[in-house]
């Protein structure tokens, strides 16, 4: 006698089951979905320009931006490196658009199409850009001074008169103002800057020598009614220079007959006791009067020069350097 057995499962096991044979399919073919969809496009070039002469050159530095449908860490922009090459990675399929952009480069940009899974090369030629430089120069015109200059100092008559003058010339005068320097050549500097490089004025009239430029006319001392000297010699009634400016005003010929005479007396020579001849004479006569009456009147100054110079190491009568002149002066 057989017996017959009923086996019942729990409904709740039975449903578990059949919910895990209908998830299978699913978590089988997720990683398999994933991977498919992974973007393995990529962008790379090389970035040049080209020179005046032809040559071609890599640019590194120069800033990249790529934008479109970018999926995952894609980065928006890169920097070309040493040999001028830029790359972008893990790029989806679509339109993008590429810019380039350095100092002293004009923009470059353009659109692209990348497909599935492309690795597209795309090289870059920026132009040089055109620079333009102004350069824009103001300046102001020095202010000349049209009236009179600055004065220095200005010796009169009695001055003149009452200085030690070894020569009794002008010259020695100048010498005692601020400024005015006499070398041991004779020559004057004013202010540093040689006599040549001066003006001499005598009565509005320039009296320099025309080829040195040197103040050697001689002007006697006895009819100079006053004598100045210019700090700033930059004026417009007697132009431009850079030495001194000297003027001199002669004393106006008098309407009366008159004649001076100075140091007629002379210096003598003596050696061993005994006058041996004269050292140093120089005479000075001055007459004046009228040439036309009322209308014409002059000064003539006549003066006679006779100087002995030592001169150490030679034997006597030889040790001497012996000048004699005569110099006229005429103001009318």
């Amino acid at each position: 006698m057989k017996t017959a057995r009923r086996v019942v499962f729990p409904a709740c096991r039975t449903i578990s089951i059949a919910l895990l044979l209908l998830a299978y399919p699913t978590f089988a073919r997720q990683p398999q979905s994933a991977g498919s969809n992974l973007p393995r496009g990529s962008l790379t070039g090389r970035i040049t320009v080209v020179s005046g002469e032809g040559a071609t050159n890599n640019l590194s530095g120069v800033t990249v931006k790529l934008t479109g449908p970018a999926v995952g860490a894609v980065p928006p922009s890169t920097v070309s490196d040493a040999d001028g090459r830029y790359e972008f990675t893990a790029l989806a399929t679509g339109t993008y658009t590429l810019e380039a952009s350095a100092d002293g480069f004009k923009p470059w940009s353009a659109k692209i199409t990348l497909g599935a899974d492309q690795a597209l090369v795309k090289d870059l030629v920026l132009q040089i850009s055109s620079v333009n430089q102004q350069v824009e120069v103001q300046g102001e015109a020095p202010e000349i001074a049209t009236q009179n200059v600055a004065i220095t100092a200005t010796v009169n008559t009695e001055q003149l008169e009452s200085l030690p003058l070894p020569t009794q010339k002008f010259t020695e005068a100048l010498s005692l103002i601020p400024g005015v320097i006499r070398t041991s050549t004779g020559k004057l500097t004013f202010k540093g800057q040689a006599e040549s490089q001066g003006m001499l004025v005598v009565d509005s009239a320039e009296n320099v020598d025309p080829v040195s430029g040197s103040f050697s006319i001689p002007i006697p001392v006895d009819i100079i009614q006053s004598m100045t000297v210019y700090s700033s010699p930059e004026s417009s009634a007697y132009g431009g220079f850079t030495g001194g400016l000297t003027t001199i005003e002669t004393k106006p010929p008098s309407g009366t007959w008159d004649y001076k005479l100075r140091d007629f007396i002379p210096a003598f020579r003596g050696k061993n006791d005994h006058l041996v001849g004269l050292a140093n004479w120089t005479p000075r006569f001055e007459f004046e009067g009228p040439l036309i009456k009322n209308k014409m009147n002059f000064t003539e100054e006549v003066t006679y020069e006779l100087r002995r110079q030592p001169v150490r190491g030679l034997s006597f009568p030889e040790n001497e350097i012996k000048t004699r002149s005569v110099s006229s002066f005429t103001n009318l």
